[in-house]
């Protein structure tokens, strides 16, 4: 897995916050921080199939995007 791989971008803020902290521990800075990570690994159908990121998308958003272009991510 490469190094700009979203996965291990993301584990790489967690590992630095502390898998252990609650969601509602979260610092601002700390929510900052995860959130700006994750738009830097924009790409992740580079990674991971098209179809399979938004199924899971789905399942964990508010359903809001209604199709049509670019998925929001």
């Amino acid at each position: 897995m490469s190094d700009n791989n979203p996965l291990k971008i993301f584990a790489r803020v967690c590992a630095q916050i502390g898998w252990d902290k609650k969601l509602s521990d979260l610092s601002e800075e700390e929510v900052i921080g995860i959130i700006s990570n994750i738009q830097i690994a924009k790409g992740i159908d580079k990674f991971y199939d098209g179809e399979e990121i938004v199924r899971i998308h789905f399942l964990y958003s508010d359903r809001s995007w209604k199709g049509g272009g670019d998925a929001p991510f």
